[in-house]
């Protein structure tokens, strides 16, 4: 995790830069506009797209076939701290029984529906 300081811009409003890097990935440029969101713990997050409407908070995890069951677990908490609410699990291959248990530990339909996954049947 990267720390960052606060600068005053004006009177009344608070600046923090961000990661080139990370302006590059995202194609973003001085002038540009990002999406921030205040996360259930408080925290912020800060997307490179103007709006949340429709699959913004979808994440599209690409899982390899033998991929180890930790590492997949990793990956789906990963999106959920990274403010994704639906994270849709695929694959090229079928899944194998460990890794559909595996993220069926963490994908379970929460009260409040915040997780879904889409996994082939194994065959």
């Amino acid at each position: 995790m990267e720390r960052r300081k606060i600068s005053t811009l004006g009177k009344y409003s608070l600046v923090v830069t961000l990661p080139k890097d990370w302006t590059r990935m995202n194609n973003l440029d001085s002038g540009d506009e990002v999406s921030l969101k205040v996360q259930g713990d408080g925290s912020l997050a800060i997307h490179p797209s103007l709006s949340f409407e429709g699959r913004q908070n979808e994440f599209t995890l690409q899982v390899g076939f033998q991929e180890d069951v930790k590492m997949i677990q990793r990956k789906i908490i990963a999106c959920y701290l990274n403010g994704y609410d639906k994270i849709v699990i695929i694959s090229d291959k079928n899944f194998t029984r460990s890794q559909q248990d595996g993220c069926l530990l963490y994908t379970s339909p929460s009260p409040r529906d915040l997780s879904t996954s889409r996994m082939p049947s194994s065959a």
